[in-house]
């Protein structure tokens, strides 16, 4: 069993190509121990659509909001479902890129 040491949670509302990017490359260049969930904030159909397939490729665990509060809320909601073994809780957008090394910094 691979203790998880960075959990993220990635907030996203709609921006569906930002969006698949962001996941493209988190997961492009993560280690084993890190864990991705998306919380989305009342994204229209589109994005709701490659949820479905991020998820559906094991990529990612999604939780669909009705609401897009502050995205503060979202985030600390996103953390309450943190494996107990996460040594580091991360908050992500979806606009952002990964590069190559990144889990290190955060830890």
């Amino acid at each position: 069993m691979t203790m998880t040491s960075i959990f993220t949670v990635l907030v996203s509302q709609d921006r569906p190509d930002l969006l698949w990017r962001t996941v493209k490359t988190y997961t492009q260049t993560k280690d084993e121990g890190c864990e991705l969930l998306i919380m989305d904030n009342a994204s229209g159909r589109e994005t709701l659509v490659l949820l479905d397939r991020i998820h559906e490729m094991g990529l990612a665990r999604v939780i669909l909001r009705r609401t897009n509060p502050y995205p503060g809320s979202a985030t600390n909601e996103g953390w309450s479902h943190a494996p107990p073994d996460a040594a580091y809780l991360h908050r992500s957008d979806n606009d952002i890129e990964y590069l190559s090394g990144w889990p290190e910094v955060v830890r």
